[in-house]
């Protein structure tokens, strides 16, 4: 990884040099038309590909168990709106169980 760092630091260098509306050679500057630069950047690129897709499922997993912490709480929401406390049956608890947590 520490090559695509490198290649990413040159890159915003070259970005920052043409906000600043200096003349520059983007293409000399990357290695354009050098193989052996070219070869380089591709392989940075591939790199950073397969790290994004050793990622992307953790950030899916990630993103579904927040879906799924939200929906139960709308859910028990709307559930304990409807419930009303039974003064008869004063001593008791009432237990209830959403994905294997108690609530008392």
């Amino acid at each position: 990884m520490r090559r695509a760092e490198t290649k990413i630091g040159l890159l915003k260098e070259v970005i920052e040099k043409v906000q600043r509306d200096e003349n520059v050679d983007v293409g000399k500057l990357l290695g354009a038309g050098d193989a052996s630069e070219e070869a380089e950047w591709a392989q940075v690129l591939k790199e950073i590909e397969e790290e994004e897709r050793l990622f992307t499922p953790k950030k899916s997993r990630i993103a579904a168990k927040k879906a799924a912490a939200e929906r139960p709480v709308a859910e028990q929401q709307s559930t304990s709106d409807r419930d009303e406390v039974d003064p008869t049956r004063e001593g008791q608890v009432k237990v209830e169980v959403l994905d294997g947590a108690k609530f008392y």
